[in-house]
C-alpha cells in the first residue's frame, strides 16, 4: 500500500524588521505560520494526471510543467478564533497584509507555503488537495466557484456536494480524486506544540470481486446487481458527524455485464467510489454462469445483508474507506459471499510547530 505524508511545520518567526534575537514575545502581527508538504512517493508518482496515487487519492498532484517552480493542485485556508478567513494559498489579492508563499524544490517532493503577518491566537487550518476533481460545490446554497473566496469558517464547514442525479457514483475527474482536512492551531511566541492533520479522501470505495476457485475459466452473462441504499447523491465536502448533510438522498449502485469472463483460479473485481452514507445495505445480484457450452446454471439472489467484519449489518460506510465484497464460486459451482470493511489505505499527516 502506498502511503504520503503531509508535514505541517508552523513557525513562530521573528520579524526582520521589529525583533532581535534577545526578544521572548512577538508583535500582535509579526508571528508566521510555515507549512511544509512532502510525499514518501517519488516525485513522479505524484505529478501527471491519471497517475495511480492522484488518481486514487493517494497522492497530491504537483504541475512541474516550469520544473523552476512546481505548483501543487492545493488549496489552504486559516480562520482566526472568531471564524474569519484570515489567509489563504493561493492568495485571490484578499486586500490583507496576511501573504502565503510557495517555495518548492523541483529536485524532490518537499514543498512548503509560509504565511507571514498573522497575530497570535488560535487558528483552523483547512486543506483541500487535488482541487481540479472536486465535484460541484455548494455552501449555503450557494454555488462556489473559487475555494479561496470563501469568507468564513462557517461557509467552509458547510461545503457539499451537490446532488448528483440517481444512481449515479461520482466519478474521477481530471485523473485527481479530491482530499480534505482540517485541523486547529496555536500561534504563540512563548511556546510550541504539535498536532496531527489527517488528509483523507471525501469518498469510499466500493469493490465487488468474483473470485474464480474452479480449474476452468467460466462465463457469466446477463449479470445484474444492485447495492441498495450504498450510493448517496451528496455529501460533505470536509467530514462531519453524521458525514452526510441532511436530506441527501440514498441512490444505489446498479450494474450489468452483458458477459463475464473469469479466469481458471484468477479474479476479476468492478470498482465504484461512493459518498458517505448511512445504512443498513443490502445485495440484489443475478447472472447465469457457463462451465462449458452445455452446462448453463442461473444464479439469482435478492436482499443479501451487507455485513461489517464482525458478522454485523453494516451500519455506515465512512470516507477513506474500502467495502470489499467477494463473490467465491468453487467447485460444483458453488457460489459463497464475504464483506470485508477496511480503511482504504490510511493517509496520515503530521503537523508539527517548531
Amino acid at each position: 500500500m502506498k502511503k504520503f505524508k503531509l508535514i505541517i511545520v508552523l513557525a513562530i518567526l521573528l520579524s526582520a524588521v521589529s525583533c532581535t534575537r534577545e526578544e521572548t514575545r512577538l508583535a500582535v502581527g509579526d508571528c508566521g505560520l510555515k507549512i511544509n508538504f512532502s510525499t514518501s512517493a517519488p516525485k513522479t508518482r505524484a505529478t501527471t494526471p491519471g497517475d495511480g496515487n492522484v488518481a486514487d487519492g493517494g497522492g497530491i498532484y504537483i504541475d512541474l510543467t516550469d520544473p523552476t517552480a512546481p505548483v501543487p493542485d492545493l488549496v489552504l485556508l486559516i480562520a482566526d478564533s472568531g471564524g474569519s478567513i484570515v489567509a489563504t494559498y493561493p492568495d485571490p489579492v484578499r486586500g490583507d497584509a496576511i501573504d502565503g508563499t510557495l517555495e518548492a524544490d523541483p529536485s524532490s517532493t518537499s514543498m512548503s507555503v509560509t504565511f507571514t503577518g498573522l497575530s497570535q491566537g488560535n487558528y483552523t487550518v483547512y486543506g483541500f488537495a487535488n482541487t481540479e476533481g472536486l465535484w460541484n460545490m455548494t455552501s449555503g446554497g450557494n454555488t462556489v466557484t473559487d475555494l479561496t473566496t470563501l469568507p468564513t469558517a462557517a461557509a467552509v464547514e458547510a461545503l457539499q456536494f451537490s446532488p448528483l442525479s440517481a444512481d449515479t457514483c461520482p466519478a474521477v475527474r481530471n485523473g485527481r480524486l479530491p482530499l480534505s482536512a482540517k485541523g486547529s492551531v496555536s500561534v504563540s511566541s512563548l511556546h510550541t506544540g504539535e498536532v496531527t492533520l489527517e488528509m483523507i479522501r471525501c469518498v469510499a470505495k466500493v469493490s465487488a470481486e468474483f473470485v474464480n476457485n474452479t480449474e476452468i475459466a467460466l462465463t457469466l452473462s446477463d449479470y445484474s446487481s444492485s447495492f441498495i441504499g450504498l450510493c448517496p447523491n451528496s455529501a460533505y465536502v470536509l467530514r462531519h458527524d453524521p458525514d452526510f448533510p441532511a436530506g441527501a438522498s440514498s441512490g444505489n449502485i446498479v450494474a450489468s455485464e452483458a458477459s463475464l469472463t473469469i479466469p481458471a483460479s484468477g479474479s476479476v473485481t468492478m470498482t465504484w467510489y461512493v459518498f458517505p452514507s448511512s445504512g443498513p445495505y443490502t445485495l440484489d445480484v443475478g447472472f447465469t454462469m457457463f462451465k462449458n457450452t452445455a452446462q448453463e446454471h442461473v444464479y439469482s439472489y435478492s436482499d443479501l445483508p451487507v455485513h461489517d467484519d464482525h458478522a454485523s449489518d453494516l451500519m455506515a460506510l465512512e470516507r477513506n474507506q474500502n467495502l470489499h465484497i467477494v463473490t467465491r464460486i468453487s467447485k460444483g459451482t458453488t457460489v459463497s459471499f464475504n464483506f470485508e470493511v477496511a480503511d482504504w489505505v490510511p493517509l496520515t499527516e503530521q503537523v508539527l510547530f517548531d
